[in-house]
């Protein structure tokens, strides 16, 4: 019996001194942090268009269904005009889109079909090409 009691109380020793080995905070550990940043959609995009959507998106809930993206095209950059519906892919979660409200859309044109995915969206001032 006190054979264990040695044991267990060696082991919680054990223990204790490796788990504060661990748990000690390591001062100015957010100025050593490496971030990681996601390129410009400017950069990727084929098209950037800005947009005013005939109605509400709920793109930030996943879907199993293509859907179509249509509004009132402000301006068009990158391209001179869409050849091709803007497609939102099944099963992706994006920002939601709100009607009457003005946004920026960064588009990929698909390699396999007609028609451009969504890339970002963005609000409308938001710049096209990185500064």
């Amino acid at each position: 019996m006190k054979k264990e009691i040695f044991i267990l109380t060696l082991s919680l020793i054990f223990y204790l001194n490796h788990a504060s080995a661990y748990s000690k905070e390591i001062p100015e550990a957010h100025d050593q942090m490496t971030y990681h940043l996601a390129p410009h959609p400017g950069l990727i995009a084929d098209a950037v268009i800005t947009i005013t959507p005939d109605k509400d998106y709920d793109l930030h809930i996943p879907s199993l269904d293509y859907r179509e993206i249509s509004g009132e095209i402000l301006k068009t950059e990158k391209i001179d005009f869409l050849d091709g519906p803007i497609i939102h892919r099944a099963g992706i979660m994006i920002a939601p889109i709100h009607s009457g409200k003005s946004i920026k859309i960064f588009l990929k044109k698909y390699e396999d079909r007609i028609g451009y995915y969504l890339v970002g969206i963005f609000p409308a001032d938001f710049p096209t090409e990185p500064k």
